[in-house]
């Protein structure tokens, strides 16, 4: 089941993403720098990307690649 899926069975709980993704990246980052053994400061100090890029399956992080034909 979706996040999206989980909103539209309860819509009290469209607020919730929002409200809790600074605090789970804070915690996300902390794991990263731990499971890496790199500085937590390598990693953004914030979520880089908005929810609606995370919640987008089609979304991929980092560079773009070119077309493939």
């Amino acid at each position: 089941m979706s996040l999206d899926d989980l909103v539209t069975m309860s819509p009290s709980l469209r607020a919730w993403p929002t409200e809790v993704l600074g605090k789970v990246y804070r915690l996300a980052r902390v794991r990263a720098a731990d499971e890496t053994g790199l500085p937590e400061r390598t990693f953004p100090p914030g979520c880089p990307y908005t929810l609606a890029q995370i919640l987008d399956e089609r979304f991929h992080p980092g560079p773009e690649e070119p077309d493939v034909v």
